[in-house]
């Protein structure tokens, strides 16, 4: 499997093997969702599915990504539980894809610690890669910058577990200012040897430090 990989984010079909169908011939990777990204629910997969899905990724050598659940919070204590089922769920349904040619990433939550969302991690089967997003700067959620997500993953079992960086998210919180080279340069300095590392290139709607999560599509 070739280690550099790009691809969108694509709305999930009728079946998760129409989903990876419906890729452009020229992406080798992409992103789902596999239930509405405010609700906890994660879909169950017909094992036809399943496996004609794991047969298609591994034929065309294409990575599928499936963002969790936005409203799934693990730095909460009053939230953890169902968030952790949801995740958990999740996991399981795509390592059953491939667990190779799979990957999960999760928001790392707010209104709690480090240290808790890291328990309830340890606490869990990391059954396929995991990518910890960093977030916006905005609020109390975790993962504003580099410190905090060394912290997490330091404080963290499963090697199974990276990073996914989203670029606009970077730029909104002051981790890294894309519009200086150094400052890039820096930021891959500090990426973990030993853990993956992903991107989600999105280009920003605000300025650098505005701390506040405002998309724009790459180029604008």
């Amino acid at each position: 499997m070739s280690s550099n990989k790009i691809g969108p984010h694509i709305s999930l079909q009728s079946s998760v093997v129409e989903t990876i169908q419906s890729l452009p011939n020229d992406c080798d990777c992409f992103q789902c969702f596999l239930g509405a990204p405010i609700q906890y629910g994660v879909k169950t997969l017909a094992e036809k599915d399943i496996q004609d899905s794991q047969a298609l990724l591994h034929s065309k050598d294409v990575v599928m990504y499936v963002h969790a659940p936005y409203i799934i919070n693990l730095a909460n204590p009053e939230k953890a539980n169902v968030g952790r089922s949801s995740l958990q769920k999740l996991l399981d349904t795509t390592s059953r894809i491939s667990k190779t040619h799979t990957g999960v990433v999760l928001h790392i939550g707010a209104n709690g610690t480090i240290e808790h969302v890291a328990d309830q991690l340890n606490s869990m089967n990391i059954s396929a890669p995991l990518y910890l997003e960093n977030c916006a700067g905005e609020g109390t959620k975790l993962g504003k910058n580099m410190e905090e997500l060394h912290k997490l993953l330091e404080a963290t079992d499963s090697h199974h577990i990276g990073l996914c960086i989203d670029t606009c998210h970077a730029h909104s919180a002051g981790m890294t200012d894309f519009r200086e080279a150094s400052s890039v340069v820096k930021m891959f300095d500090e990426f973990p040897d030993d853990r993956k590392v992903m991107f989600h290139l999105n280009d920003s709607k605000v300025a650098y430090l505005a701390k506040v999560d405002r998309h724009m599509p790459v180029g604008r």
